[in-house]
């Protein structure tokens, strides 16, 4: 999963974010690890990202 990770929060700011019709918020990001195998293929993880309505 760690190596996944970057390529994650690449695909968010430069395919969502631009497309989206938001943008990102200057407040804090957040990373969510629930208990499990953070090596396992199945594993989930949340990235929260604050977004604003682009004007």
């Amino acid at each position: 999963m760690q190596e996944q990770k970057p390529a994650v929060w690449t695909r968010i700011t430069t395919e969502w974010i631009t497309s989206s019709g938001y943008e990102r918020s200057t407040k804090y990001e957040i990373e969510v690890y629930p208990p499990g195998n953070t090596d396992s293929d199945d594993y989930i993880c949340e990235i929260w990202v604050p977004v604003n309505r682009k004007k």
